[in-house]
């Protein structure tokens, strides 16, 4: 009732999706794969690592200073508690 509809099929898609199921049996350590692995899988983490551990140091600094410290360090012109204060709170030190 339905027939004679079949998709005809690309060749280089064919070739390309059985390049993708076989990787791990046709890859090759190359020195651009060892550059590749160095820089995404080794030398980026550690250095987002480190700057969130960082960010983490700095917060925690902020938080553990008294409040009325903080709060004598702002200026009269801008009393509001933001970003822009803490940042400035911590070059007041």
């Amino acid at each position: 009732m339905g027939g004679g509809m079949e998709a005809n099929k690309n060749r280089w898609i064919e070739e390309w999706g059985s390049a993708r199921e076989n990787l791990e049996h046709n890859f090759r350590w190359t020195r651009r794969n060892f550059a590749l692995v160095g820089i995404f899988g080794i030398a980026i983490p550690v250095l987002v690592y480190k700057g969130i551990v960082k960010n983490s140091y700095a917060t925690e600094v902020l938080a553990y200073r008294g409040f009325f410290e903080f709060l004598l360090c702002l200026s009269d012109d801008n009393m509001m508690l933001n970003w822009s204060t803490l940042l400035d709170y911590q070059l007041c030190k």
